[in-house]
């Protein structure tokens, strides 16, 4: 990409207020490289050289450069709509099937704006490291596909459970955002649902519906993969709910006999869980009829006409992962982080028939 510029006048390393902004041409002229190259350069684009990379950003320091914000935003503009005719750009990646309702619906989401944004979204899978059956050499050839593909942004997906992925690819070569606390590392910039708060919200509201004994059951892989917030919420509630309290219940994949002991014990009023599945075996087990022994509180995919709920919004969590993520491509910001951002989503009550109404003055405050 080298080529002879065309003669200019010696511009001075500390220009002045009244000296005119140094244009992308101007800076190619000095660093012997092309305008297209330059801007390349100050994108971190993968097509030039580290070393290029960094004798054009400190060329552009020393002389003062600074972008043309007008000129930034159309190049962004022809940049998406360049990338919507000619490749993928970004890639969903997850050890989990997406045909589950939270996943698929996320996914949908981020699908469709990545195509308003000029990108299309792929979805690759792969083995979680920590599986005992997992390749060793998975994430060199995931690496060469992404790169073949010319991704260059990944979306991590919900996983299977809280997995250490710093060995997987080299992160290094793409913009990465996580819509999950799942990925315990490396530590990405993220867009989850705001668990504690949304669980201290259901509590808030079946309260105001007077059921104080309150119960929370979780799987052991999601309490790992939310870590540990929809336990830390209960507990605050607990220590306000005094004689009420009921500790909440961590259960194993093959415990139903477990759960059923802890239902007989504590005879909660309300439960509040992942999957309703197990709770209505258990119940069962127990010799309980729901909803008339106590309501279920989902918190995972509420069914409107049978179970009350949390909504995540994970729509608006795919739609802001894809967000942040096309903003870091057109930015050039690749690797980990200097700085970690979590961005929360607050989360919705979904009402069901299976809960007793609020009271009046109840529905009048809200």
């Amino acid at each position: 990409m080298r080529y002879n510029p065309p003669a200019t006048r010696e511009l001075n390393s500390s220009p002045s207020p009244a000296t005119p902004a140094l244009t992308i041409r101007a800076l190619a002229a000095l660093a012997k490289l092309t305008p297209a190259a330059v801007s390349m350069a100050l994108r971190n684009h993968p097509r030039i050289s580290e070393k290029t990379r960094q004798r054009v950003r400190e060329l552009a320091r020393r002389h003062g450069y600074r972008p043309d914000p007008e000129i930034t935003k159309l190049m962004r503009h022809l940049r998406a709509q360049r990338s919507k005719r000619l490749q993928a750009t970004i890639c969903a990646l997850t050890d989990n099937a997406t045909d589950e309702t939270y996943a698929a619906n996320m996914l949908a989401a981020a699908r469709a704006r990545a195509a308003a944004s000029g990108f299309a979204l792929d979805v690759l899978r792969f083995d979680s490291p920590g599986n005992p059956g997992a390749d060793p050499r998975q994430g060199a050839r995931l690496e060469r596909i992404l790169l073949s593909r010319g991704i260059e942004g990944l979306l991590l997906l919900p996983m299977s459970g809280a997995v250490a992925l710093d060995g997987l690819l080299d992160w290094g070569k793409f913009a990465v955002v996580a819509a999950t606390y799942s990925v315990s590392a490396p530590q990405f910039h993220r867009v989850v649902p705001n668990h504690f708060g949304n669980l201290v919200m259901a509590c808030a509201e079946l309260t105001r519906r007077h059921y104080l004994r309150l119960g929370v059951v979780l799987p052991e892989a999601y309490d790992a993969r939310v870590r540990h917030y929809f336990n830390a919420a209960i507990t605050w509630h607990n220590s306000q709910a005094g004689a009420n309290a009921i500790p909440p219940l961590t259960h194993g994949a093959d415990d139903a006999g477990n759960l059923a002991r802890w239902l007989k014990q504590h005879r909660p009023q309300a439960v509040i869980c992942h999957y309703t599945t197990p709770i209505q075996a258990a119940a069962r087990a127990a010799g309980m009829t729901l909803p008339r022994a106590f309501p279920v509180v989902n918190f995972h995919a509420p069914q409107k006409k049978i179970f009350a709920g949390i909504d995540e919004k994970e729509t608006r969590i795919g739609e802001t992962a894809v967000d942040m993520l096309s903003g870091m491509i057109l930015r050039g910001e690749k690797g980990l982080p200097q700085t970690p951002t979590v961005t929360m989503l607050e989360g919705g009550w979904i009402d069901s028939p299976s809960l007793r109404p609020r009271p009046a003055r109840a529905r009048a405050e809200k």
